[in-house]
């Protein structure tokens, strides 16, 4: 079952799958934070580097402290800017953030694709080269 989370109308949705990773692809106990930079076919960008992992939708940037405990994503408090979401906007960055507050689960599978899961939801993330400025 998939349950989609629209940023916008247009673009951007974050799949949350149903189900938890487990068999040979799970983390092993003490996993080390996935560092680096992510990104979902959808749009949503995230990256954890130094303790910190800052993420972009299409309406808003956040950024909380974070590390790895137990094969869960430990965030500290989390800020968001404010841009000027429009109002159907809110209710998906509200569930992104609730989702990334509720400590979720993590499976790193072949160092290429971090899988993000919390409550039989889901958000699979593909690494993004760094792109530094010119």
């Amino acid at each position: 079952m998939k349950h989609l989370i629209s940023l916008s109308s247009a673009v951007l949705a974050v799949a949350l799958v149903a189900g938890c990773a487990t068999g040979q692809n799970a983390a092993a106990p003490g996993a080390a934070l996935p560092a680096g930079n992510w990104a979902t076919s959808d749009g949503l960008t995230v990256k954890i580097l130094d303790g910190q992992m800052l993420a972009s939708t299409q309406c808003n940037r956040f950024g909380a402290p974070v590390s790895a405990q137990d094969n869960r994503l430990v965030f500290g408090t989390i800020k968001a800017d404010s841009r000027a979401c429009t109002a159907a906007m809110m209710p998906a960055e509200n569930a992104v953030m609730d989702f990334f507050q509720s400590n979720p689960p993590f499976v790193l599978k072949d160092r290429s694709t971090l899988v993000i899961g919390s409550e039989g939801q889901q958000i699979t993330l593909k690494r993004t080269p760094v792109v530094l400025p010119k």
